[in-house]
């Protein structure tokens, strides 16, 4: 099965990156959790059962048609470790004879072709899939993502209206335009959302602070 295959390719994967001589682009940890993400997304959007099955042209589709559609990046600082674990398991591949030397070479030329332009694609909203641009408007709106109630209340809103001024809602130039819409309906959200990277704490708790909750009990308090 294509999932085992994923998976036993990152188990050797994380052995080699432990025992190599050879100078990693990234470090093996970060290079283990990006490609766990982006394994997750291969089968079902490049087609290939298995990791070995790479061939140029793929890195292309999946970094700058699939990952800025699928993956959601709140700053451009958390793409940086993408192309690096890449080169790294072009490397793991070749070293172990999963891929031939040639199949190497013409994936890390790709991966030169790909990277100058990588994270410009990935945060911008024209690339972005309906979930996607969803899920960053809740993170724009100081959405708690990790709690369902919060993120279905702001779809509750969002169908209601009620953030029409904020331009969610009846504004034909803004990014969410879907007044009268089920938008978990109509984009098959699920209740686990897909992959997000999280900013750090610090940045998490000042966007907290903006949010309208917590607005509107600072502008209670103050007039009590």
């Amino acid at each position: 099965m294509a999932g085992n295959a994923f998976h036993e390719t990152l188990n050797g994967f994380r052995r080699w990156a432990d025992t190599t001589e050879r100078k990693l682009s990234g470090t093996a940890e970060a290079d283990a959790e990006e490609l766990g993400m982006l394994f997750g997304l291969m089968p079902d959007y490049l087609q290939i059962e298995a990791p070995s099955r790479l061939a140029a042209g793929h890195l292309t589709q999946l970094l700058l048609d699939v990952y800025p559609r699928k993956v959601t990046v709140f700053n451009r600082e958390d793409t940086a470790g993408t192309i690096p674990a890449l080169r790294d398991l072009t490397a793991y591949l070749a070293d172990t004879g999963a891929i031939t030397p040639a199949t190497a070479q013409a994936l890390q030329r790709e991966l030169d072709e790909i990277e100058p332009d990588f994270a410009d694609e990935v945060m911008d909203p024209a690339n972005w899939g309906p979930a996607r641009t969803t899920v960053q408007a809740m993170y724009r709106d100081g959405v708690d993502l990790s709690d369902n109630a919060a993120v279905d209340q702001w779809i509750t809103r969002q169908n209601a209206g009620l953030l029409a001024d904020d331009g969610f809602a009846g504004d034909e130039t803004g990014l969410l335009n879907w007044d009268d819409t089920d938008l978990k309906e109509a984009f098959g959200i699920p209740d686990v959302l897909a992959p997000i990277r999280l900013p750090d704490e610090a940045a998490l708790t000042a966007l907290a602070g903006t949010a309208p909750l917590l607005t509107d009990l600072g502008a209670l308090a103050r007039e009590v």
